[in-house]
């Protein structure tokens, strides 16, 4: 155990270090305690001047918002914005002003030009627009609340003013339209007064009106009764006359099919021409030219070209099988210079021991004094019965002796070409348009003299041959040509045997028949011309006369006897 001094001495340490810990710690205070006396007042004078500062900046934030909400923009607090929209709005309350200046020289304007004419309105007029001009023509910056209040005000007052005399106006013109109202007033009580009294007359005829009307109807009533009964009456009589009517037209309808039959029979089985159907004579004959004199011209339908069958002069209804010769227009006689008679070629003499003579007849199947003869073609026409068609060349020569073909149907394979031009030509001649084509045929057959048809069998070769089977074309012409012969028979038009038409024409077959290679028919002024031309002299014969190839003149023949020709080599 250490000694109690050592423990003393610890302690009287400990004692003397705490004794300078609390000395030092009192001094630390004191200066502590010193410092911050100090700070508190500079704090306490800070807060002062902070508390004035906050009231001096409250009280400015008061003033601006109490100017911003005197302005009108409470809920702007930047002062560029405020600038902003009050430039805006002094812009827009220029521009409302303008136009309120506008609207009001437009409205005193309008016054005065309705006759309202007043010094006081142009005076006000200029007031206006000399405010008007003013504010718009001051600068913004001058623009203030108070001095747009007053311009305001003075163009309020001027407002009023303009009111006050545009009002007096009014009340003026009211009290001159009240007068006129009365006036009109008075007017219109004078025309409703006429009005009343003119309802009343014109009552007073209606009146009367329904009377006679009534009357009217009574007597229409009594004459319908008595109507009803002549009416059954004319009834009973209509019914006797259709059933009369019918009958009649089943009468007609019989004998008019019996009518067509016997006329298809007669037209068929005819070899006689009727009487009467000669258009002229022979007046001269001269064979050594060729040349005959005919007692027709133009005023008979002649034109040159055209030919004419010869028959005898005492032919009595001129048998078919029997024509003398064929003859060709060469010059038509002209009537209105005199000229009674046609100079015509002879074509073709039949006979040699039965020449053309003076006074023979003539005839032409298609040329009747007064218009062209109007043939219908119906399917093939084999004129020389080879088995081929010869439309084209008995078209020729019923226009070559003046007749038209006013109707053809040709059958299936054979050119219709000839035929529509044929049909063309027919009713360009008399005039007509041309019918609109219907099917395989062009014309019309309802007009024609006769419709034509070739029945006779071939000839030559196995022509008559034809195929088991018809086609589609076949079946639509046999169809079409069936069609066409009902309204033939139908409107009177008789059918004619092709063998006939071509004896009136002037034809006839070669006397030894057709064969295969035989000779149809020969055109011997043709012949005589190619092998007897005329000689190079002008004048050494007469006209039509044809020299020898010796350079002889042939002996002349008299008019009434034919010259001797020399047997044809192809014969």
């Amino acid at each position: 155990m250490p000694p109690a001094s050592n423990d003393n001495q610890g302690l009287k340490i400990a004692v003397a270090a705490l004794v300078m810990l609390v000395f030092i710690l009192a001094v630390t205070n004191y200066f502590a305690f010193s410092s911050s006396s100090q700070n508190f007042a500079k704090f306490e004078d800070i807060s002062k001047k902070k508390s004035e500062a906050d009231t001096q900046a409250r009280n400015a934030l008061e003033q601006a918002n109490t100017y911003r909400t005197m302005l009108g923009y409470p809920n702007l607090e930047d002062v560029d914005a405020v600038k902003s929209a009050d430039a805006k709005h002094k812009q827009a309350v220029a521009a409302d002003i303008q136009n309120i200046g506008t609207q009001s020289a437009t409205a005193i304007a309008t016054v005065l030009q309705a006759g309202g004419a007043d010094p006081k309105l142009d005076d006000l007029k200029g007031v206006i627009n000399g405010i008007v001009t003013g504010y718009v023509s001051e600068p913004n910056e001058n623009r203030m609340a108070a001095k747009t209040i007053d311009r305001l005000k003075e163009l309020l007052v001027n407002q009023s003013h303009v009111l006050r005399e545009m009002s007096l106006d009014y009340l003026k013109l009211r009290k001159e339209l009240g007068s006129a109202n009365s006036t009109n007033a008075a007017e219109v009580a004078k025309a409703i007064g006429a009005r009343d009294k003119a309802l009343q007359e014109r009552q007073a005829e209606i009146d009367r009106f329904k009377t006679e009307l009534q009357s009217l109807y009574d007597t229409i009533t009594n004459l319908q009764n008595t109507d009803k009964d002549k009416t059954n009456q004319i009834t009973d009589l209509t019914n006797k006359l259709t059933d009369e009517t019918n009958k009649l037209a089943v009468l007609r309808r019989d004998l008019g099919k019996t009518i067509n039959d016997l006329r298809d029979k007669d037209a068929l089985k005819s070899d006689v021409l009727p009487v009467g159907k000669s258009i002229g004579r022979v007046t001269y004959v001269d064979y050594s030219r060729g040349e005959t004199r005919l007692g027709i011209n133009r005023g008979n339908g002649v034109r040159p070209l055209m030919r004419f069958t010869v028959f005898d002069r005492d032919a009595r209804g001129i048998p078919n099988d029997r024509p003398k010769g064929t003859v060709e227009i060469i010059s038509a006689g002209d009537p209105g210079r005199g000229e009674r008679d046609s100079l015509a070629k002879i074509i073709e003499t039949k006979d040699s021991t039965n020449p053309i003579r003076y006074n023979d007849q003539l005839y032409s199947p298609s040329l009747p004094a007064d218009s062209p003869t109007r043939f219908a073609l119906v399917g093939k026409m084999d004129i020389n019965r080879d088995g081929k068609d010869d439309r084209t060349e008995l078209i020729r020569m019923i226009e070559q002796s003046g007749g038209i073909i006013e109707y053809d149907l040709a059958p299936p394979g054979i050119d219709r070409g000839p035929g529509r031009q044929a049909v063309e030509r027919a009713f360009a001649r008399a005039g007509e348009p041309v019918p609109p084509r219907t099917g395989l045929a062009w014309g019309r057959i309802s007009m024609a003299k006769a419709y034509v048809i070739d029945e006779r069998r071939n000839l030559v070769g196995n022509a008559n041959t034809e195929g088991t089977g018809l086609t589609a074309e076949d079946v639509a012409f046999n169809k079409e040509k069936s069609e066409a012969t009902r309204e033939a028979r139908t409107s009177g038009v008789p059918p004619m045997q092709l063998s006939r038409l071509l004896t009136e024409l002037g034809y006839s077959p070669p006397p030894e028949g057709f064969g295969a290679g035989a000779l149809e028919s020969r055109n011997k002024p043709g012949m005589r011309q190619l092998l007897k031309p005329k000689p190079v002299q002008p004048g050494a014969n007469a006209p039509g006369v044809e020299a020898n190839p010796d350079g002889t003149k042939p002996d002349a023949a008299k008019p009434d006897e034919p010259a001797t020709e020399k047997p044809d080599a192809a014969k």
